[in-house]
């Protein structure tokens, strides 16, 4: 499990970045939740898009049973393809044509 360093903000992405969660790509200037967290001794930022915020909430209760663990872009995949996969095909034909 992760130790969060920093709460979650907004912010406004200086450089490229990735949304952890979806993988889209966060343009320079795009605003986004950051929070940074250490895990195994490894710290680390932690990038959250905007189209995946009303998502995660529901996502941490599907997964109600890895909180422990802490959760993944992968954990956020899989809930996304079986909860919602007209959303989640939307979003990936979206991000193919950037």
């Amino acid at each position: 499990m992760s130790t969060e360093l920093t709460q979650s903000h907004r912010v406004k992405a200086r450089k490229e970045h990735r949304c952890d969660w979806c993988g889209k790509k966060i343009a320079v200037g795009e605003t986004y939740t950051s929070s940074a967290h250490v895990m195994d001794g490894r710290a680390y930022t932690w990038h959250e898009c905007d189209r995946c915020a009303p998502y995660v909430g529901p996502m941490m209760a599907y997964w109600d049973h890895r909180a422990d663990e802490g959760y993944t872009g992968e954990d956020m995949s899989e809930y996304m393809h079986e909860e919602h996969p007209d959303v989640w095909d939307a979003w990936k034909e979206a991000d193919h044509e950037r």
